[in-house]
């Protein structure tokens, strides 16, 4: 398999970034014998100096908590999700058979995959190459995510709720159960809208995973699945 945004001198770094946990349990023949959470982990290190460095050249007058903010909203796992998803990550994945079905429900699986695939082309190259890879697949959006705007990015549960309420009559609903994590009980979350089941999301925490996705459908606008 070969990688449309990095000619890989090493190819295996980036079937490693493509595959997931679930993938080599189900495929113990697998070309590689490694999933993609310490390239995960690198990567997320990778980013965020990345767009430190974008942002302080962008905004070189901004106070250190505006560009916290900043880069808090870019590194955030629904953008993450809407660069991935723009790139059609997706296709590239090594899944087993359930994350598969789940792949676009499921955000935190190409948010990771992402992240691992900065780490594979840091790790393949050097950070510009690593760089020249994230700002091409942010500027891909079409969104200016390094924009002062997003400052004042509105509370996406209310927005949410204002335009159900107007198109539908009706609120967004945020069904949950309890499931045991690793360490502490999380919950699976589905928004539901107009009897539409759009996406799930699992956390510790209910209001959050509320909050993430309403974000998650604002920004890759899955509001346009419903009926009319």
């Amino acid at each position: 398999m070969n990688c449309p945004w990095h000619d890989f001198s090493d190819p295996s770094l980036f079937v490693q970034s493509m595959t997931h946990s679930s993938f080599l349990h189900e495929n113990a023949d697998h070309e590689v014998s490694l999933d993609n959470q310490r390239l995960e982990f690198l990567g997320d290190s990778v980013l965020g100096l990345i767009i430190t460095k974008k942002l302080m050249r962008v905004h070189k007058k901004l106070a250190e908590g505006q560009l916290s903010k900043l880069r808090s909203y870019i590194v955030n796992e629904s953008s993450l999700f809407v660069f991935a998803r723009t790139l059609k990550l997706d296709e590239y994945l090594y899944l087993g058979k359930g994350e598969r079905k789940l792949v676009l429900s499921k955000p935190s699986l190409m948010a990771d995959a992402f992240e691992a695939l900065i780490g594979a082309i840091y790790l393949d190259a050097n950070l510009k190459a690593a760089e020249d890879f994230v700002i091409s697949a942010i500027e891909s959006t079409g969104r200016d995510y390094f924009s002062l705007d997003n400052l004042t990015h509105f509370d996406p549960k209310t927005k949410l709720q204002e335009y159900c309420l107007k198109k539908y009559q009706e609120p967004p609903t945020y069904l949950s159960y309890e499931v045991d994590g690793d360490k502490q009980k999380e919950y699976v979350v589905t928004l539901v809208i107009d009897n539409h089941e759009l996406v799930s999301t699992k956390m510790n925490s209910k209001k959050k995973a509320q909050a993430y996705l309403a974000d998650i459908c604002l920004s890759q606008n899955l509001l346009n699945i419903t009926k009319a």
